[in-house]
């Protein structure tokens, strides 16, 4: 098994998927520390930015084990 990262990007005129950045930490931490949007999540909402920083490397994590396939999805504005 590779220990390198499979890096799938799928991208459209309007969106991209791709995985998870240390770029992408604050985006994320504003979504999951809001309460609304955890309300029927199976876990609080995140305290602090260790917390998207911990999800980011266990997703990474999964996708080297190839487990899993964990991608955010970029709103891209091209013409």
């Amino acid at each position: 098994m590779s220990e390198e990262l499979f890096y799938p990007v799928i991208e459209t005129k309007r969106l991209k998927l791709r995985p998870l950045l240390l770029s992408d930490l604050k985006s994320l931490l504003e979504i999951f520390s809001d309460p609304e949007v955890m309300k029927y999540w199976n876990t609080a909402p995140w305290a602090g930015m260790q917390d998207a920083l911990d999800f980011v490397n266990s997703s990474n994590d999964s996708m080297r084990r190839q487990e899993s396939l964990v991608l955010g999805l970029i709103l891209e504005f091209r013409a």
